[in-house]
């Protein structure tokens, strides 16, 4: 079974976390989106969450930092099986094909939003990457989501005239764009109201970011 096929599979088996576990989780995205992750109070992510516990975040997961783990891996199952199904709908893979590559990458930050209507995940990232444990918290899980690594990598391998530091500045300047094109579809600034029209647009400025010549190259001419 290919990886796309192994994601595709659990994404289709029920959640097993248990229902108070998950309002808490879905509690702190939000919360942590809109107040940073390192502000937000424990004890408000439990009533948000209808807890009566106060302690109910320490309870369940036993810290801040556990929490943001437990949030990752609630949206990697989600993430991984869509970016699957999109990944079988363009192959076989062609070497170059970077904007279809980017698109398995962001649509579906794009597609995902909460109750209220907001993308909650992906200013949740926002958030985070603004703090100390951003990325640290984010690599820590990252061998749970081999769809978006198998992504990666046919997107590096797409761009052979890029170093790997090259590569990398511009993967997390790319993903930081995202994440600001989608907050600004929320809140209504910056002409993004339309979602679609806004991802069209990022994934030309990605495509064109990715595609610019290399500064190697543009050392020697």
């Amino acid at each position: 079974m290919s990886v796309p096929e192994r994601a595709m599979a659990k994404a289709a088996k029920s959640n097993s976390t248990k229902p108070t576990a998950v309002a808490l989780i879905e509690a702190a995205e939000r919360i942590f989106a809109d107040q940073g992750v390192e502000n937000a109070s424990l004890r408000q992510i439990a009533t948000a969450a209808g807890s009566a516990n106060s302690f109910a975040v320490q309870y369940h997961f036993g810290s801040r930092e556990a929490l943001v783990d437990a949030i990752f891996e609630h949206r990697l199952v989600e993430f991984e099986g869509r970016r699957a199904e999109m990944l079988r709908a363009i192959e076989p893979f062609q070497r170059g094909d970077v904007r279809r590559l980017l698109e398995v990458m962001c649509r579906p930050l794009f597609d995902q939003r909460d109750a209220q209507g907001r993308h909650s995940y992906a200013n949740f990232l926002s958030s985070l990457y603004r703090t100390s444990m951003g990325l640290e918290r984010r690599l820590n899980v990252s061998h749970k989501a081999p769809v978006m690594g198998l992504v990666g990598d046919r997107l590096r391998e797409s761009l052979p005239e890029l170093d790997n530091r090259e590569f990398a500045q511009r993967s997390l300047l790319g993903f930081r764009m995202m994440l600001d094109a989608i907050l600004c579809v929320d809140v209504g600034t910056g002409h993004f109201e339309d979602e679609a029209e806004a991802l069209d647009e990022v994934l030309t400025l990605l495509e064109a970011l990715f595609r610019a010549r290399a500064r190697r190259t543009l050392s020697v001419t």
